[in-house]
């Protein structure tokens, strides 16, 4: 049986939330989209991925009933999609409220308290406007581009794990096509009789559209080549976000701004 945890968005809407068996928490589908306004939540759920979301026993004042949940990874698939004014509010409470709370004690709402003398909350004020200004700074250079590859992705974010595991785990998680060794047959060369890639490996799923494009350029005549590139501007920070929640390890040197972004 589930333990449940009811949080309450502006005194209004209560989501519940269970735990998985690694205590990871899943939120009640139903709640999320009542709150989120998706007319049709069936239809809503039913376009995440499979490891998005799951069926949980959860105790309610008739009696326990077996209800659909979301994952932190669907969870913020739904805020997306969600046409609703107050998404991204909904969004900022879950991130930079309960989620904080839930990693760092178990629950919310029962953060410890720390004294400060005055010296070290002025401290603690210069440091987090010196951390915020880079914030800033930081998010002003991914919006000035047009993208950047996975490749330079990888290691921007995820370094600390080998590029071939990267690319596998978008695979696994169903953010990229795998067509390796899928196409035409090589007649010639020193790798005559194995299969090229198909035409569509390593191309955006419909889960990784709203984060990555094909960038494409003319190359030999009329050839097009193309190449899948990260979004730039939020959609580079939010597809690290979602990486991170399922499991991925970031870099230390972007988890300042990563904690930093969740924070403010």
């Amino acid at each position: 049986m589930s333990t449940v945890e009811l949080f309450t968005y502006e005194d209004v809407q209560d989501v519940r939330v269970v735990r998985d068996v690694e205590g990871d928490p899943e939120f009640v589908a139903a709640d999320v989209c009542r709150m989120l306004d998706h007319s049709n939540p069936s239809a809503a759920v039913a376009g995440l991925d499979e490891d998005e979301k799951g069926l949980r026993n959860v105790e309610t004042p008739s009696g326990t009933q077996q209800m659909v949940t979301v994952t932190e990874a669907g969870l913020y698939s739904l805020i997306i999609r969600s046409r609703k004014p107050e998404a991204k509010a909904i969004k900022r409470w879950i991130t930079h409220d309960v989620l904080p709370a839930i990693r760092k004690t178990g629950s919310y709402g029962t953060t410890p308290v720390e004294r400060l003398t005055p010296l070290e909350y002025a401290k603690r004020l210069v440091d987090a406007e010196q951390r915020a200004e880079s914030g800033q700074q930081f998010r002003r250079a991914i919006e000035a581009g047009d993208g950047i590859t996975l490749t330079a992705f990888h290691k921007k974010y995820f370094s600390a794990i080998r590029e071939r595991d990267f690319f596998t785990h978008l695979y696994v998680k169903k953010w990229l096509i795998n067509q390796r060794g899928k196409g035409s047959m090589r007649t010639d060369g020193p790798r005559a009789g194995t299969r090229r890639d198909g035409s569509e490996h390593r191309h955006p799923t419909f889960k990784g559209k709203p984060y990555m494009y094909l960038h494409g350029s003319k190359a030999d005549g009329d050839h097009r080549r193309e190449n899948t590139r990260v979004r730039p501007g939020q959609y580079e920070l939010q597809l690290r976000d979602r990486l991170v929640a399922e499991g991925l390890p970031a870099n230390e040197n972007t988890c300042g701004l990563f904690e930093l972004e969740r924070a403010h």
